[in-house]
């Protein structure tokens, strides 16, 4: 699109399924010192817009018809569903619209950052986890990769809802992404529904 957003469209109809991919440049390595965890935490804001979990009937008004996984890594935050065809593009617009806010409420923030302290305590004693991250400690030092991805102790208890919304205005950009889209629908209806939402 103009704005700098790659968009990929496949159409499928071997399966009656959509599927749709929001990657944007930038994870846990952009992290600042002394906020470790701010990646985590702003991604996960993404998967935050009210849904409806499979068999709980219509959608109302507004809502994502299928809550979207998020996942956060060193590079990359993904953003992705797997839905109906017909309710495509009510997801996308709640994407759309998820990545496009600058902040998020304070309660959401604090249930975020509660969840990834709560992760960050239950990891650390998983030997596995800890092997690994003393690795990466140790290759990666004086880097941004070096600590956990999930953030650190000290840095989760710093972050606050400001570094939520500047980390997303900086890194959610339309030039730092790609949408992806493959499944069960017409590639020029779904091509002009995606320009309409997100060429802003």
């Amino acid at each position: 699109l103009e704005n700098g957003l790659t968009v990929l469209v496949q159409e499928d109809h071997r399966h009656s399924l959509a599927a749709a991919s929001l990657h944007l440049r930038a994870g846990s390595g952009d992290d600042p010192a002394g906020k470790e965890g701010l990646a985590f935490v702003a991604g996960r804001s993404l998967g935050t817009a009210s849904a409806r979990r499979p068999g709980e009937g219509a959608a109302p008004a507004g809502t994502i018809p299928t809550l979207p996984e998020v996942m956060v890594s060193r590079d990359l935050t993904e953003a992705r569903f797997l839905t109906a065809p017909a309710d495509l593009p009510d997801a996308l617009q709640a994407l759309a619209a998820a990545v496009d806010r600058p902040s998020i409420p304070d309660a959401v923030f604090t249930t975020l950052r509660n969840a990834a302290r709560d992760l960050l305590d239950r990891s650390a004693r998983d030997p596995s986890f800890v092997g690994l991250e003393l690795f990466k400690e140790k290759v990666y030092a004086g880097h941004p990769y070096a600590h956990p991805g999930l953030g650190t102790p000290s840095g989760l208890r710093a972050i606050e809802p400001g570094d939520v919304a500047a980390f997303r205005t900086r890194h959610f950009r339309p030039d730092r992404a790609v949408l992806a889209i493959c499944g069960a629908f017409d590639t020029e209806e779904i091509t002009t529904t995606v320009r309409e939402l997100f060429a802003s």
